[in-house]
């Protein structure tokens, strides 16, 4: 099951903001101490987020064509596998924000962590961002 939100703000604003996020998480994620982005190819790049607990590297796949982001987990301690954010309109001209693929994201042992009160938080920020731009 995905997790949708719909956003009154233009799908280009929504875009933008997606971008900045995986490029500058620390302005969003307040445990986010650093990021270093390396490996840098047209589309992807790895990304590395230090926090004070944990090291998380990823493959960040954006594609602006289908306006989807993939982060596939390279190194979490409890994550693992890949989430995709796409964007799209609906009828009313809104942007929707959906997030796939989520469930596949723990690990078999926190299978029963709840990590969509996280993700619906983080959806609901963006679309304040982008309601208010």
């Amino acid at each position: 099951m995905d997790i949708k939100i719909s956003i009154a703000a233009p799908i280009e604003t929504v875009w933008e903001l997606l971008n900045d996020k995986i490029f500058h998480p620390e302005k969003y994620m307040d445990n986010v101490e650093e990021v270093e982005i390396t490996e840098r190819d047209e589309n992807e790049f790895i990304r590395k987020l230090f926090t004070a607990d944990d090291e998380v590297t990823e493959l960040v796949i954006i594609n602006k064509e289908n306006l989807s982001i993939q982060s596939n987990l390279v190194k979490h301690t409890f994550m693992k596998g890949n989430l995709i954010q796409h964007l799209s309109n609906d009828e009313n001209g809104n942007t929707i924000l959906s997030i796939e693929n989520y469930r596949s994201f723990l690990l078999e042992e926190l299978k029963d962590f709840d990590l969509r009160p996280a993700i619906e938080a983080a959806l609901e920020e963006i679309k304040l961002i982008a309601e208010n731009k």
